[in-house]
């Protein structure tokens, strides 16, 4: 049986995961080096672009969703 993905989890928004994690190497993504910076470290910026991600596609249910009416 296969595992469901999530919604937000699009092979764009995939591919930009990869793409941030080899650019940075899973340490700061901006390049900084010894970067102090909790929000500018992989695992913390991912989490709040999915959050990003998820609202952009609520929002785009409720318009969908509005222009359905």
């Amino acid at each position: 049986m296969a595992i469901a993905m999530p919604k937000w989890s699009t092979t764009e928004r995939k591919t930009h995961l990869v793409k941030l994690f080899l650019d940075s190497g899973g340490f700061c993504v901006y390049g900084h080096k010894n970067c102090l910076i909790p929000a500018h470290h992989y695992e913390v910026y991912i989490e709040a672009l999915i959050d990003d991600w998820q609202a952009e596609d609520r929002e785009q249910a409720r318009l969908d969703w509005l222009a359905e009416r």
